[in-house]
C-alpha cells in the first residue's frame, strides 16, 4: 500500500490510482526480493515549440531509508531518463529539489544546477472572490480611469480562443 507523506494515509490508494491513471505519467519502482528501494515520477508533458517535442518532469525521487547511499536512487533515476524520457522524445527533463544538500546526487544523475532558473508559486491557504464591477478607461497619457470595460480571463484554456473566468484570486 502506498503512503502519502504529510498527508491523510486514508487516501493514498486513491491518490495513487490517479497518478497510475493520468496520461503521460509513468511511477518507475525499483525492488529487491521483497522491498521497494526506490522510485521516481515522470511526467511527459506534450509541447507546442521545440518542433512540438515533449519535455519531462521528474517528481518525487524517493529511497527507503534502509536502502539510502547504495545507488538505488541513481538507478531508478538514470533509468527512468534513458529509458523512457530520451526514448519518448523529451527534448530535456526539469527536476527540482528543496534539499540542496543533494545537489551533488541529481548532478551525477546528468543534471546540471546551473541550467535553468526554477521558481515556485505554492497555493495560498486563502481565496477571496473577485469583486470587479464598472470599467477602466485609458487616458491619453496611458493611466487607467473609471470608464473602460474590465475582462478578467482566468482559468483554464479549453480550446482555440475560449477562456473560463474565474471569481477567484489568491489573498495577498
Amino acid at each position: 500500500m502506498p503512503t502519502l507523506r504529510n498527508s491523510d494515509p486514508s487516501r493514498a490508494d486513491e491518490a495513487f490510482a490517479r497518478i497510475l491513471a493520468t496520461p503521460g505519467m509513468t511511477t518507475f519502482l525499483l525492488e529487491t526480493d521483497v522491498t521497494a528501494c526506490a522510485s521516481c515520477v515522470l511526467n511527459i508533458i506534450p509541447n507546442l515549440t521545440r518542433g512540438a517535442k515533449p519535455y519531462g518532469v521528474i517528481e518525487n525521487i524517493v529511497t527507503h531509508a534502509e536502502y539510502c547511499g547504495r545507488g538505488y536512487g541513481l538507478v531508478v533515476l538514470r533509468h527512468t531518463l534513458l529509458a523512457h524520457a530520451w526514448d519518448g522524445g523529451c527534448y530535456k527533463v526539469l527536476l527540482m529539489t528543496g534539499q540542496p544538500e543533494i545537489r551533488g546526487f541529481y548532478e551525477s544523475g546528468s543534471f546540471d544546477a546551473g541550467a535553468k532558473h526554477a521558481m515556485l508559486a505554492r497555493r495560498p491557504t486563502a481565496l477571496y472572490p473577485i469583486t470587479a464591477t464598472g470599467s477602466i478607461s485609458t487616458s491619453s497619457s496611458g493611466t487607467a480611469s473609471a470608464s473602460t470595460p474590465i475582462s478578467v480571463l482566468v482559468g483554464r484554456l479549453s480550446g482555440p480562443k475560449k477562456a473560463l473566468s474565474s471569481s477567484m484570486i489568491p489573498a495577498r
